[in-house]
């Protein structure tokens, strides 16, 4: 019986040991909340960072995109000169007839000085036709370059987009 009350007691002495470890945790200390306010405030400027970031990338994107949409327009509206202007633009057949009718003597002599000068002035309206022409094809060609230019900045600020968003969703 003695046995018994011994091994009660021990057992007694076991369980309580173990529940009060249990119960009991240290207070914490200064350190741990220095600690915690640390790694709380590495959080927030992380978070301000990336925040920062997105936002810098979106602003340049809609720059790209506005510069985009302008150079689109610009290129349309030389697009469209291009085609009035070849529309009305006189032929060298126009003036090669004349030529002829002149060399042929088909025009009566009161009327050729008249030809002549209608020639001169054709010519030289053909000549500034084709120099728009010329300048509307550089300008077309300067716009599509610039145009190509201003996509792959597009293109660029769309994938450090894409990285930012994978690396905020780690």
């Amino acid at each position: 019986m003695l046995r018994q009350i011994t091994f009660a007691c021990l057992l007694a002495l076991v369980i309580v040991g173990v529940v009060s470890g249990q119960g009991q945790r240290s207070p914490a200390t200064l350190d741990d909340l220095l600690s915690e306010l640390r790694g709380l405030r590495a959080d927030l400027n992380t978070s301000v960072n990336a925040t920062t970031k997105v936002q810098l990338v979106v602003g340049r994107m809609q720059v790209q995109e506005q510069r985009i949409a302008a150079l689109s327009q610009d290129l349309v509206v030389v697009r469209a000169e291009a085609n009035t202007a070849s529309r009305s633009r006189i032929t060298g057949v126009t003036i090669a007839s004349l030529e002829e009718r002149l060399r042929s003597g088909a025009v009566i002599p009161e009327r050729r000085a008249g030809v002549e000068r209608e020639l001169l002035e054709m010519n030289e309206r053909l000549q500034r036709e084709e120099q728009r022409a010329n300048d509307l094809r550089y300008r077309e060609n300067e716009l599509l370059n610039m145009l190509a230019t201003e996509q792959g900045r597009w293109i660029e600020l769309n994938s450090s987009l894409d990285d930012l968003e994978r690396a905020l969703s780690r």
